[in-house]
């Protein structure tokens, strides 16, 4: 055998690949789904294996176990099987098959997603006043619920607002910094 050595028909590095050649992106290899069809097919064959005494010719126990399989359940008997006597198999199964499904299961709910629309406060506003609610009583509640800071702001902002009003500069009324502290 020579390796190392390439004739005529082989691979070239830079060799541009031949359109419509090889398999399509995506498509299994034949050997692949046919093993994969025929370990499907054996799991339904066996079904759920169940453990019964082996009897002697006369129909008496002879005190061994034999394991018999029957197709009932199918596929999911046998995995249920597997999953009871072999947990360490089912659970590499089950590791295989999880991403799949989870990943199927968030692209769904991705498609289905329906955007949200929040709603500004004074839609709100709004809206709670066309079902009946007072105007006070919503003015009462927003100014319960907002920030400390924000209503000393809102109070500085009517102070310097209402001194301009009567021709006073509010910047003067600030206190200096304090030459110790700079």
């Amino acid at each position: 055998m020579n390796i190392g050595k390439s004739n005529a028909t082989s691979f070239k590095k830079g060799h541009a690949r031949i359109p419509g050649a090889g398999r399509k992106p995506g498509t299994p290899n034949r050997t692949t789904q046919q093993l994969k069809d025929a370990i499907l097919e054996a799991a339904d064959r066996l079904g759920y294996i169940r453990e019964e005494p082996k009897l002697d010719d006369k129909g008496k126990p002879t005190g061994e176990i034999e394991l018999v399989h029957d197709g009932k359940d199918a596929t999911v008997g046998y995995l249920m099987w597997l999953g009871k006597h072999n947990p360490a198999s089912f659970a590499a199964l089950l590791a295989r098959v999880l991403p799949i499904q989870l990943n199927q299961k968030q692209k769904q709910e991705q498609e289905q997603k329906v955007p949200v629309r929040y709603e500004t406060v004074e839609e709100r506003r709004q809206a709670m006043i066309a079902k009946g609610w007072s105007p006070a009583t919503l003015a009462a509640w927003e100014e319960a619920m907002e920030p400390k800071f924000l209503r000393e702001l809102k109070k500085k902002e009517e102070l310097r607002a209402a001194l301009r009003e009567r021709g006073i500069d509010p910047d003067i009324l600030e206190a200096p910094p304090d030459p110790k502290t700079s």
